[in-house]
């Protein structure tokens, strides 16, 4: 799952490259209520290849028939309120959901406590400035004592980079 400026902004394939089985292919989900994604982006492009679906309270009709015409499955709901969002996707059977971002809709994942297990993957760059993008967005804590915590945190080397899992306190 991203929300609709990543989509626009980064133009991500949203790809499974975990090398595990499937009983059925995985959804992208999108979560766009201004309908920003271009007809020109990865995911709807490839959307007659990969189930995609995208969240909008969007009322522009002719483009969510342009979408649709790409294979993309629109649903109407606020994107925002994510409970209706998780609403939405369970009605469709899907059990679980992997929201890789970007950091506005991460942070609010996180605020909303509606998060069971977190992953962070991390090239060995150094970016740096006051300005420089961060994983998790929303209003952050004013002290160390109100930080997510995670714990039975799990360390994992993939290639050059490396994840970190661990599943919060709440």
């Amino acid at each position: 799952m991203v929300g609709g400026n990543t989509a626009f902004v980064d133009n991500p394939s949203l790809t499974d490259r975990s090398g595990k089985k499937r009983r059925r292919k995985l959804v992208r989900v999108i979560l766009d209520n201004r309908l920003q994604i271009p007809e020109s982006s990865t995911l709807v492009q490839t959307a007659g290849e990969t189930p995609t679906l995208i969240i909008t309270n969007s009322n522009n009709e002719t483009k969510i028939e342009t979408l649709s015409s790409f294979g993309v499955d629109v649903a109407r709901s606020d994107a925002r309120d994510l409970k209706s969002v998780l609403e939405e996707l369970r009605k469709r059977g899907l059990q679980s959901v992997l929201v890789e971002g970007g950091n506005e809709i991460a942070g609010a994942f996180v605020e909303a406590k509606l998060i069971d297990k977190v992953s962070f993957f991390y090239a060995p760059l150094i970016i740096g400035g006051s300005f420089a993008p961060n994983a998790i967005g929303g209003k952050g804590v004013n002290n160390l004592d109100e930080a997510f915590r995670l714990k039975d945190i799990e360390i994992i080397k993939h290639s050059e980079d490396f994840e970190i899992t661990g599943y919060p306190f709440l």
